[in-house]
């Protein structure tokens, strides 16, 4: 059985935000279906050419025995909250 998106979440919260917030950034699972999890690395992350190798030692290894086969797609950019792009 797969983990949940809940499940995917609650690892990345104390496991690989902490890590990352150490320089500044942020790391959130996005989505998760049956055939991908989608990580976004944010703030001090977004467009750090460190970033792939946050993806391989840290994100990877963090998240492996969840994964059960599914495809990681790592990604860095600025995530805005909630409705802050709705037009006035």
């Amino acid at each position: 059985m797969q983990a949940s998106l809940l499940e995917l979440q609650a690892r990345c919260a104390s496991v690989i935000a902490p890590l990352v917030a150490k320089d500044g950034g942020t790391a959130e699972v996005t989505r998760a279906d049956e055939s991908e999890v989608e990580v976004v690395l944010s703030a001090a992350c977004a467009g750090c050419p460190g970033v792939s190798l946050t993806a391989e030692y840290v994100v990877r290894p963090a998240l492996a025995h969840l994964l059960d086969g599914r495809h990681l797609s790592v990604v860095s950019r600025v995530l805005l909250p909630t409705g802050q792009l709705s037009q006035s």
